[in-house]
């Protein structure tokens, strides 16, 4: 529609470092592991920082990572003969622990996820590499998504003005920002690396 964004505008028009996976190349492996690969919008919308799925609704299949994510969304369902046959399955109220009820009324999904990258070129994307490796868990592929396939930099060093795509990124560099790293022969540098790789050159020692 009109103001649409493609999926893929906010990628910058370079070639993706190549960044060698250690080990084979990835078997997949339906049986075990469940294979999604999300969206650019996906992946970019603010809030979402999670993919993680481990008990779905019965009645309308939404997703929740915790059981008492669950258990609230069922009140919504009040009434629904899905949740009493699901509870009745398994052995129904008569239990007599309300855990257990909640549990009944669960389904877990078997199959954990592996996420896949959507960027065309990236070697995470099994379309694009065979035998791509897939993330373990939705924050990594997500972090790696905005760290190498956007030009946004929404988080900024207040010392510095550096953006960065990940907060924790900022974070970390914000809790270093401005140091400075002495060398016995007097020069300073505003990095550890930059001082080690003088130490070893032979400029001297920290």
């Amino acid at each position: 529609g009109a103001g649409a964004v493609s999926a893929y505008t906010t990628a910058p028009n370079v070639k993706n470092k190549k960044r060698k996976v250690p080990g084979i190349d990835y078997v997949r492996d339906e049986a075990v592991h469940e294979y999604v690969t999300p969206t650019a919008e996906e992946l970019l919308a603010p809030g979402r920082v999670s993919g993680v799925v481990k008990y779905a609704c019965v009645v309308c299949g939404d997703g929740f990572a915790q059981l008492q994510q669950l258990t609230f969304h069922l009140r919504s369902h009040a009434g629904d003969a899905r949740v009493a046959d699901a509870l009745a399955a398994e052995g129904g109220p008569h239990a007599g622990a309300e855990t257990e009820a909640r549990e009944a009324a669960a389904r877990k999904v078997a199959k954990p996820r592996r996420y896949y990258c959507c960027y065309p070129d990236c070697d995470h994307n099994p379309a694009h590499s065979l035998g791509a490796h897939p993330f373990k868990d939705y924050s990594n592929c997500r972090q790696h998504y905005m760290r190498r396939h956007t030009r946004e930099k929404p988080h900024s060093c207040e010392k510095c003005g550096r953006g960065y795509a990940v907060k924790a990124d900022m974070q970390t560099h914000h809790k270093h920002c401005g140091a400075r790293y002495a060398c016995s022969c007097g020069e300073t540098f505003n990095g550890k690396r930059k001082l080690g790789l003088h130490v070893t050159t032979g400029g001297g020692a920290p």
